[in-house]
């Protein structure tokens, strides 16, 4: 993996937890990027009253064959103890993937695979981060702003 592809891995892992955050519906009590006493296939690990969830990111341009997701959704599962595990693919699925991702593998779910790229990810932010207001009223502001907002997330 070249310098550029880890960087991208990164940021990828940190818009996922930044969609995660915003779209949970129940509340959570703490999230961990990296977590550095877990495997190293453990990307986000979330706290949730009851119970612990474990995600591995993948990222990638190329088309994500079935045998890897296959491979990694078991390393995952083999890596620490936790509640509910998730592998969260980012980027092209061939259909053998698709159907997979419907049942999940070996007791990791995948959950919506998302064929996105960066910007479409800050949009995505941006949209929920507005959601996310509207719900505990407080006031929103125009869309390019929510924008740069999601970018300084990122950021920080």
């Amino acid at each position: 993996m070249s310098g550029s592809d880890g960087i991208r891995g990164y940021l990828v892992q940190t818009m996922v937890s930044i969609l995660e955050a915003l779209q949970s519906e129940e509340p959570w009590e703490a999230v961990a990027l990296e977590p550095n006493h877990e495997s190293e296939k453990v990307d986000i690990k979330w706290h949730f009253p009851g119970y612990t969830k474990v995600i591995q990111v993948k990222s990638s341009r190329n088309i994500f064959s079935k045998r890897a997701v296959e491979t990694w959704c078991l390393d995952l599962r083999n890596s620490t103890e936790a509640d509910v595990y998730e592998l969260l693919l980012v980027g092209p699925l061939s259909q053998p993937v698709i159907k997979l991702a419907k049942s999940g593998f070996q007791g990791v779910k995948i959950p919506n695979p998302k064929n996105s790229t960066l910007q479409d990810m800050i949009k995505q932010i941006a949209h929920d981060l507005d959601k996310y207001c509207e719900q505990r009223n407080i006031p929103s502001t125009v869309p390019s702003a929510r924008e740069l907002l999601a970018k300084h997330l990122l950021q920080s």
